[in-house]
């Protein structure tokens, strides 16, 4: 089954997926500052799990502690161009970040 999305004309187009190749991923998990190291480390494989289930290959992985995200960088700007760097450095081609999510 094809998946279908509709452009800014309403007309209908093919959803391309992204190929399988090797995709290079960089995979940041951010944490409030109280989190046990074990669940971080727990957090994290899971992460790199989800990764590899599409043969990709994670190739950084990095904690940011912090309480809330940064509302306008979500990683705070000082992360994000250090993120940015190590991307460039490693040719990372995705950046997946995890987040433990509240309800309402």
């Amino acid at each position: 089954m094809k998946e279908k999305i509709h452009n800014e004309e309403n007309k209908e187009q093919d959803i391309k997926p992204i190929e399988n190749k090797e995709l290079r991923v960089y995979v940041i998990d951010i944490v409030p500052p109280i989190f046990p190291q074990e669940l971080i480390q727990d957090r994290l494989a899971e992460l790199e799990s989800l990764v590899t289930t599409y043969k990709w290959v994670v190739i950084v992985k990095a904690i940011q502690k912090r309480s809330t995200p940064d509302y306008r960088t979500y990683v705070w700007n000082g992360k994000l161009e250090e993120i940015k760097a190590d991307m460039k450095e490693n040719n990372a081609s995705l950046l997946i970040i995890g987040n433990i999510m509240k309800p309402g």
